[in-house]
């Protein structure tokens, strides 16, 4: 019987087109050290199933199902990356969820017609082997190029394994940390492969822990913390009513004085954190935000063998989240959302974190208001008028739905004339719907103040406003021409930081921060004896020289970004203290995946 590889060098040469295609439409560089492990890895695996399918019809089979995979992951890829700028990893499969719920709608998620024309040939090519007339085989004698390959496989293996991890910059910066954490999915890729990124993303086993080990190691950094110091602004809010909102998709620089006038206000005349990153850990953005933003602590991405916090950590405990301080001493503590109670988990983690009262749309829809519409935040109002007791010291916690994309909704056209009166007729559709979501907000936010008011309470509450992450399914080119920012700077991600009283004295607060340090400065205005010592967050009141980790784990100053992997191009004088706080913020970051993977908290019980 002759040598047949017909199937298999189609297969190949339409692989290669992928990696073409997939270069056209995400920034990774074709020719690399990675096209090279990529032909190795889909050497050896397609060695292995012509061993394993050796009939014709069988590996026919086999191709088709295989090259419709990679087709429909490519596709996938270069629309996720539109969005999110990286690669989807096998957790990201959990958000397929939202497909079967319908709500791709609201996403307004469409395939460019280049890609359907994909398919297309990807069918083409199942035809073309289809019509192939013998099985591929191969001799015995060719066995040893299987193992010549296998062998190569051990040796890139090892190639990879850094026998000390520690935390260093040189370790941090190593090929090693790179292919253990696979912190950067391009550069991942274009290192060691496309097709060998995903297959060890789908395969790679999930760490063993070692709970005594991660128990020790995290208490040691813990009790490793400076105690929190108290300064000018500790409790000046002391006993005040807390009302916490967590803006979906809001991007302060978009604020208006005839758009949103309440939030204006509120920006001008608080307390207004100007130097405040938001990384967005990517999936479940929103979640991952709430999170840090309500516990001290990061996130982690999704490469870390979960989709986001709330799907994977739902039963852990956080006893040191401000909810459950604010229980400690009192407070009422409420969360309220218009979304469903299922999506990213909520309905589970959201009492882990301490809240009393948790209601979303289908409690509202239980009692009788069956017409409720959850993209008008106006609605919000409801669950206050139903569950919350303004007589009694409370902390109201809100996330809100109307900003989120997609920008083409015809439900806030009544908010136009604001943004005619501000901007005139001449704007672009998806920037217009934005801002009109936007005024619907505000006028949110107006209800709330006004009711507030009617309940004598407005003067001692404290409001904290924040965005959950930038509008990043706004169209990028619309985007970077009206903000004048670009989608590779830092700037992206810097977004302002509101706390307003009606009794405060405007003052701008620049230490540069991020969400993970929005809890921290909240207790240290109302409670400045709660407990600081678990948090990985700051206060930001504070004159302590700040910095910032973005999901790619590079590090902002107020002027500079430092990257792990690209040179550094700043203030050569602020170099060291970016490096010194990099690796500080990597060690945490890592450390952060051991303390929810022990769940740390429940110890500190036992």
């Amino acid at each position: 019987m002759k040598r047949s590889l017909s199937m298999m060098v189609i297969a190949f040469i339409y692989l290669f087109f992928l990696r073409i295609i997939l270069a056209f439409t995400i920034p990774i560089k074709l020719f690399n050290v990675g096209l090279f492990f990529d032909g190795i890895i889909l050497c050896f695996f397609m060695f292995i199933m012509m061993k394993i399918f050796r009939s014709a019809r069988s590996q026919k089979i086999f191709y088709g199902v295989f090259l419709l995979f990679w087709t429909t992951l490519t596709v996938a890829n270069s629309i996720y990356y539109t969005y999110f700028y990286t690669l989807v990893s096998r957790s990201s499969l959990q958000g397929l969820s939202v497909m079967s719920a319908g709500l791709t709608q609201e996403y307004d998620l469409q395939i460019p017609i280049y890609f359907w024309l994909l398919f297309l040939v990807n069918i083409a090519v199942i035809v073309l082997i289809a019509n192939q007339k013998r099985a591929d085989y191969f001799f015995k004698s060719d066995y040893f190029g299987l193992v010549f390959i296998t062998l190569l496989q051990v040796v890139i293996l090892f190639s990879f394994y850094h026998p000390k991890e520690e935390a260093t910059l040189e370790y941090y910066q190593s090929d090693a940390y790179l292919y253990q954490a696979m912190h950067d999915r391009v550069t991942f890729t274009e290192k060691y492969g496309y097709y060998y990124y995903h297959l060890v993303d789908l395969f790679r086993p999930i760490p063993t822990i070692d709970e005594e080990s991660f128990l020790n190691e995290i208490t040691e950094f813990f009790n490793q913390q400076e105690p929190h110091t108290q300064n000018d602004y500790s409790g000046l809010f002391e006993d005040y009513n807390l009302v916490k909102i967590t803006v979906e998709s809001l991007d302060t620089r978009f604020i208006h004085p005839t758009i949103s006038p309440t939030l204006y206000k509120m920006m001008h005349e608080g307390y207004h954190f100007d130097q405040v990153y938001v990384p967005v850990f990517q999936q479940g953005a929103t979640c991952n935000s709430e999170f840090m933003a309500t516990t001290g602590l990061m996130a982690i991405n999704s490469n870390d063998f979960s989709n986001n916090i709330c799907d994977a950590y739902d039963e852990n405990s956080f006893p040191y989240a401000l909810p459950n301080q604010l229980n400690d001493i009192g407070y009422q503590t409420y969360y309220f959302h218009s979304g469903h109670n299922w999506f990213y988990n909520r309905e589970n983690i959201i009492p882990q974190l301490g809240f009393q009262t948790v209601k979303f749309q289908e409690d509202l829809i239980e009692i009788g208001h069956t017409t409720f519409t959850d993209r008008l935040d106006t609605n919000l109002m409801l669950f206050v008028d139903e569950y919350v007791d303004l007589n009694e010291r409370f902390f109201i916690q809100f996330l809100t739905y109307s900003l989120h994309g997609a920008y083409n909704h015809k439900d806030f056209v009544h908010h136009d004339y604001l943004v005619t009166e501000a901007y005139g007729e001449d704007l672009d559709s998806e920037i217009r719907v934005y801002l009109q979501k936007l005024a619907e907000f505000d006028l949110f936010l107006t209800m709330l103040v006004e009711a507030l008011i009617n309940a004598n309470v407005y003067d001692e509450t404290l409001f904290v406003i924040y965005t959950d992450h930038y509008p990043y399914m706004l169209n990028p080119d619309t985007f970077s021409e009206f903000l004048g920012v670009t989608y590779d700077s830092a700037e992206l991600y810097h977004q302002s930081l509101i706390m307003y009283n009606s009794q405060m004295q405007p003052t701008v607060f620049s230490t540069v921060g991020a969400t993970i340090d929005i809890t921290p400065t909240i207790l240290n205005l109302i409670n400045p004896n709660a407990e600081f010592k678990y948090f990985f967050g700051k206060d930001l009141t504070s004159e302590t020289e700040g910095f910032a980790l973005l999901q790619d784990l590079s590090i902002v100053d107020k002027d500079n970004r430092y990257y792990l992997n690209k040179p550094y191009t700043g203030d050569p004088s602020k170099e060291e203290a970016l490096q010194d706080a990099l690796v500080k913020y990597i060690t945490i970051f890592e450390l952060q995946k051991k303390l929810l993977n022990i769940d740390y908290f429940s110890h500190l019980s036992e």
